[in-house]
């Protein structure tokens, strides 16, 4: 791969696992994007989306595929500003549904560091940007990345990537309070 071709093959490899959130009803109402985070169908996403009570949605795929999906842990309470979801094995359609989990970056990251944010409310954008500042992890909150990306671009649940389409966060309200374009 040329080095010019780094990112737009590492936006390809991260919209596989990247899904559109809406509430189930008559009327269904984006909420936000979430990522799928294992083989089995986990979706990670902002937990400052989800009103209490709120437990059932519809995921859709990048192939406009909708799975049912159910709130399985809130971790807002726990600080870290996550909402985790379990899905059906099958579409609304009753056919099979076939998971892409996301590559999660097995290194810290680092100032300086080129990254990519995904948003796809209706079509895929992506803004590119730098590392401005790392918040290190406490025990009441989860380690913040700052960056230099437009806040106007990024959707609730937009995941931030690295040069090699590894996940390194994830736009919650909770990164969000901390500076408009964390993660």
């Amino acid at each position: 791969v040329k080095e010019s071709q780094l990112i737009s093959k590492a936006v390809e490899l991260v919209n596989a696992s990247m899904v559109r959130l809406y509430s189930r009803g008559e009327s269904p109402v984006f909420l936000g994007l979430g990522m799928v985070v294992d083989s089995s169908g986990t979706i990670v996403g902002d937990a400052g989306m989800w009103s209490e009570g709120v437990a059932d949605t519809t995921a859709e795929l990048p192939d406009k595929t909708a799975v049912h999906a159910t709130v399985s842990s809130n971790d807002a309470a726990a600080g870290s500003g996550l909402v985790f979801f379990s899905t059906a094995t099958s579409t609304t359609d009753g056919k099979p549904v076939v998971w892409t989990p996301v590559a999660i970056a097995s290194g810290h990251s680092m100032l300086g560091e080129t990254v990519v944010m995904l948003a796809r409310k209706s079509i895929v954008r992506i803004a590119a940007g730098i590392i401005t500042a790392i918040n290190a992890a406490t025990s009441d909150s989860p380690e913040i990345i700052e960056t230099d990306i437009a806040p106007g671009s990024i959707l609730s649940g937009s995941p931030l990537i690295d040069s090699d389409g590894s996940l390194l966060g994830i736009s919650t309200s909770l990164s969000r309070a901390s500076s408009p374009s964390s993660f």
